[in-house]
């Protein structure tokens, strides 16, 4: 089994999102946070990031499919 470092990853995303500057507002830094967040198990507010990264920049391919990802697990878990 590969060890992942999601926490590490979780950490590291928080301190640039705590940046004064316009780098919590990027698209893929908001994609990439999101996605960190749904793989440490924060599905709800992953997916507020995909849909912020998604309101700056509708046509992210990413935030798009890990959306739809999120929306069939939420769907298969009911």
């Amino acid at each position: 089994m590969r060890d992942y470092r999601y926490d590490e990853a979780n950490t590291f995303s928080a301190t640039i999102m705590k940046k004064p500057n316009d780098i919590p507002n990027h698209p893929r830094i908001l994609c990439w946070r999101g996605k960190v967040l749904i793989y440490i198990g924060a599905d709800v507010v992953g997916k507020k990031h995909l849909t912020q990264a998604l309101n700056f920049d509708p046509d992210l391919k990413e935030c798009q499919k890990l959306i739809k990802l999120v929306k069939k697990g939420t769907t298969m878990k009911e």
